[in-house]
């Protein structure tokens, strides 16, 4: 399940299930800038580096993270963009548009929206069992004359080579 808001003007917040997720903050042409991922609790700005790798310093700290910390940020990096349809290869390949193609319009203000991923509930809660439609309890006129026609095309096939 994902939760895509805009808390303000060009920045966008997308949530998963476990209330991780990425901030994006784009210009006045809705490209974006720059992103800061939140896991457990902690952000984490993006940062480029010279050889153009992603990379990502806790807030409040100048030191880029390594190892299993850099695995789970990027981890959520790429289970969010992975969501939108995309994976992260530059700011300028992510922008408002191809957001709202692949996770849906965006509410402006404080209101969300849910996207459900994985298990989606029964139309009918206390009896959750796969209950298929049951077909054949009234013939559509539709169906009488497909069957008419086959017949009548069956006959025409039979008058032709009786007569042959």
């Amino acid at each position: 399940m994902y939760t895509i808001t805009q808390a303000s003007a060009g920045v966008y917040t997308v949530l998963n299930a476990d209330g991780d997720g990425v901030e994006f903050y784009t210009n006045s042409d809705d490209q974006v800038e720059n992103m800061k991922v939140g896991l457990d609790g902690k952000a984490y700005s993006t940062i480029n580096n010279f050889n153009g790798e992603l990379a990502f310093v806790q807030d409040g700290t100048t030191a880029q993270i390594t190892g299993d910390e850099l695995r789970d940020v990027k981890a959520v990096l790429d289970d969010i963009c992975g969501a939108m349809g995309f994976d992260y290869d530059g700011r300028a390949y992510i922008n408002k548009t191809l957001i709202e193609k692949n996770l849906g319009t965006i509410v402006e203000g404080t209101a969300s929206l849910v996207y459900p991923s994985g298990y989606v509930q029964p139309i009918n809660p206390t009896d959750p069992g796969v209950n298929p439609p049951q077909t054949g309890d009234n013939a559509s006129v539709v169906g009488f004359v497909m069957i008419a026609v086959a017949l009548v095309a069956a006959a025409a096939v039979t008058v032709k080579k009786v007569r042959a």
